[in-house]
Parts: structure tokens; C-alpha cells; sequence
């Protein structure tokens, strides 16, 4: 096999780089960010692949990434309303690009998705190629006025490369609070049914049959026999001898 960095590849070069990134990234967001799990959408994907889908930005893991098609206008929306949030007030947002980031961005903010009116509240223009990866994590700091909107969306809107492949983000943090709907009731499926459980459903109804059958019949002993059995825990209790 090949020991040596200069006998690789250049994509085994690339995926080593990219596990590194993702071994030293490997953790969650800051705890103020209110963006995680809010639903992402993106003008494209790598290879339209589930690996790097916009819903990537803001599943609050360092290690996963969104990534687009070559191309050099793309954008990334976050939807910060839902059923639980009527909208939130940023005070910062920070960007964890990945080393295919941008030269040039702006980041848009949106406080009626109806009208789709889009307000830009900061440009990034990048004179200079980026020296190490802590200058990948950009830190937009808003400014007063616009951190008393009531935002909808947040979008980035990407219009240069760095590179010749197309964009790719680790995540995106928006930290400050959102006005949380008061009568939003969040509803988890019930949990899966377990082999004690279906059990006990069949003896459950196996009684409840017996106990009609018994009424039918004019016969009690199936009614004493079913009691029996619930009083057993679902078992018929040994005959005496």
C-alpha cells in the first residue's frame, strides 16, 4: 500500500484533509444558537445527495456539511417561522464555511415571507485568500437596528468562489431568542410497541372474548375462568390436585 503523503492521490489528498476537519470539528453548536432544526432549503445540492443537504446547516453537528453544484451563484434560506416560532430577533450570526467558502456573500434577512422582501444587512468581500481554517468561521455581529426585527428567514446569498468546485458550509448559528408560540403543543409519535406489549393486548381481548361468550351462553364458568385469567396477570392458574 501507499505509506506516504506524496505517493497519494489528490482526492485521497482531499478526504484525508476532510476527515481531519471533521475529527477536530466533531461536537455541537453553541447552546444559544435557535436555528437548529429549523427547516433549510438551498438553489442546489451536491448530486442532488441526502450527504449534503441544506437541512446539513442548522442539524446543530459540526460534522456534517451541506455542499452545492458547481456553480457560482448559489443560496442557502433558513425558515425560522413554524408551528412553534412566530419569529426570532438575531443578534449574531456565524458562518462555519468549509474550504470550498466564499469570496463574496450577503447575508439577507427577511421579516414577511409572504411579500418575500429581502433586506440585506451585511456584505462579506474577501480581498485575500484565507490563510488558515479559523478565518473559514466568519462572525457577523448585526447591527442594533437589526436586531430588533422580527425575522421570518435568514439567506446568504453566495455570488463568488473561492475555488473552482462550488460552496460548502459546516453550519450555520444564529444566536438570540425567538417569540415561541404559547399554545404550540409538540406531539411525539407514541412509542413503538414492544413483543410484552402485543402480548398483553391478545390476552386482553382473549378475555374480553371469552367474557361475551359467557354472557352468551348463559355460562358462567367462562366468565370465572376469564377472571381467573386476569387476576393471574394474563395467566390461568394451575388446577389444584
Amino acid at each position: 500500500g501507499i505509506d506516504t503523503k506524496e505517493g497519494m492521490s489528490e482526492a485521497m489528498k482531499a478526504q484525508m484533509a476532510e476527515d481531519a476537519q471533521k475529527e477536530e470539528r466533531r461536537g455541537k453548536t453553541d447552546p444559544r444558537n435557535v436555528l437548529v432544526g429549523k427547516r433549510a432549503k438551498a438553489s442546489s445540492s451536491q448530486a442532488d445527495s441526502e450527504n449534503y443537504a441544506a437541512s446539513r446547516l442548522v442539524d446543530g453537528d459540526m460534522s456534517t456539511r451541506w455542499s452545492s453544484a458547481f456553480g457560482e451563484i448559489q443560496n442557502v434560506t433558513v425558515i425560522l417561522e413554524d408551528l412553534k416560532t412566530y419569529h426570532c430577533a438575531l443578534d449574531e450570526v456565524v458562518m462555519h464555511f468549509e474550504s470550498a467558502y466564499a469570496m463574496k456573500y450577503e447575508l439577507q434577512v427577511c421579516e414577511d415571507l409572504a411579500a418575500e422582501n429581502w433586506e440585506t444587512v451585511y456584505v462579506h468581500e474577501a480581498k485575500n485568500r484565507v490563510k488558515g481554517r479559523s478565518q473559514l468561521r466568519h462572525v457577523i455581529t448585526l447591527e442594533e437596528q437589526h436586531r430588533a426585527k422580527k425575522l421570518k428567514a435568514i439567506r446568504v446569498l453566495m455570488t463568488e468562489r473561492a475555488t473552482q468546485w462550488g460552496y460548502s458550509i459546516w453550519e450555520i448559528e444564529g444566536l438570540g431568542t425567538c417569540q415561541v408560540n404559547p399554545n404550540y403543543k409538540d406531539s411525539k409519535p407514541p412509542p413503538a410497541q414492544t413483543m410484552q406489549d402485543k402480548k398483553r393486548d391478545w390476552q386482553k381481548k382473549a378475555r374480553e372474548i371469552q367474557g361475551q361468550g359467557a354472557r352468551g351462553q348463559g355460562n358462567t364458568a367462562g366468565a370465572a375462568a376469564a377472571a381467573k385469567m386476569d387476576k393471574a396477570g394474563g395467566k390461568e392458574e394451575p388446577k389444584k390436585r
